[in-house]
């Protein structure tokens, strides 16, 4: 009873690694086009805009995800030029600008993700990058935090007050990428487990019967 729950237990680790990992890498590569919710995976930027609407980048995904401000999911869109590398965001009046590490551009959108301009930046990732999880703009101030129930806590400086945003049930399961990756590894593991204790089981009852005949 044990050893099948157990087993059960890895196959269900294995596969929901799979799918989420698998899943990330695809949207990312552009081969899914994906317009709900997405995990807060690798979360390399966020900033507010003037109306007080935040945005996220979701570095594993290759995704920008704009929230209200009162942190409900309004829509995401793809970074053309993310290839599935680096990238971090900035507000510049009502525009949003982003800086890829991978294709060193600048990519100009509107508020709505709608891409105006896209031109080669060598510098824009390098000045605009933060190695803090705190990341501050003239209209507000955002804090990532949490690991496995990752959340997003921002700041309006000019109403003075706070936005949640937090991950729904799925998504928290199947956030990439480290997460998911250590699901699966755990999964491997434990199924390769026991099939080297049925083997080393299968030997001994060989040894067994041989040494009985």
């Amino acid at each position: 009873m044990i050893k099948k729950l157990f087993k059960k237990t890895c196959q269900i680790l294995l596969i929901t690694g799979s799918v989420g990992f698998l899943g990330g890498a695809f949207i990312a590569m552009d081969f899914i086009d994906y317009n709900d919710e997405l995990p807060l995976g690798e979360v390399s930027s966020t900033k507010l805009d003037e109306n007080g609407n935040i945005y996220l980048s979701l570095e594993f995904y290759g995704y920008i995800q704009k929230y209200s401000s009162k942190g409900e999911f309004i829509k995401n869109w793809r970074v053309e030029s993310a290839s599935g590398g680096a990238f971090v965001i900035n507000c510049i009046e009502d525009k949003i600008v982003i800086y890829t590490a991978r294709g060193k551009t600048a990519e100009t959108y509107d508020l709505e993700g709608k891409l105006i301009s896209k031109e080669k930046d060598l510098e824009g990732y390098r000045k605009n990058s933060m190695d803090s999880k705190t990341f501050l703009n003239e209209n507000g101030e955002c804090n990532v935090e949490g690991y496995f129930n990752r959340k997003v806590v921002c700041h309006n400086f000019k109403t003075n007050t706070k936005s949640l945003i937090e991950m729904n049930l799925i998504n928290k399961i199947l956030r990439g990428p480290i997460p998911v990756w250590l699901y699966a590894f755990v999964g491997i593991m434990g199924l390769n487990l026991i099939d080297e204790k049925h083997s080393i089981l299968k030997q001994l009852k060989k040894k067994t019967a041989q040494n009985k005949a």
